[in-house]
């Protein structure tokens, strides 16, 4: 599962409590923009929301694969920050081998016009 997933399943069990994003966030006291976040996947639900979420629609979410979803997703996108972060270090590193490479050639071709 990813994160539209995700959101897309919440979205669906918000429409199967006949609910807008409006009113849910009406009857848990939080604004309606951030259950538009949750449902676009940009946000993740909290706990609290979830188990709200599931009494209105009769238990038929599975809060304990959700939140491993959840655990999972925010894995993946820690590992792939971690990996771009190595790839901009390898980068560097090799700009800053191709500058010294650079330095080298530039004596040398001094030292080769001078003889």
């Amino acid at each position: 599962m990813n994160r539209i997933q995700l959101g897309l399943t919440l979205k669906e069990a918000r429409r199967k409590a006949n609910l807008t994003q409006e009113q849910l966030a009406e009857r848990f006291i939080l604004d309606a923009k951030k259950v538009s976040r949750i449902e676009r996947g940009i946000q993740f639900p909290e706990e609290d929301y979830l188990e709200r979420l599931n009494v209105l629609i009769r238990n038929e979410l599975d809060i304990a694969g959700i939140k491993a979803a959840i655990l999972e997703i925010q894995s993946v996108e820690s590992s792939s920050i971690w990996k771009s972060r190595e790839e901009t270090i390898t980068n560097e590193q090799l700009y800053a081998e191709l500058q010294k490479i650079q330095t080298k050639l530039d004596r040398l071709i001094l030292q080769l016009i001078r003889e």
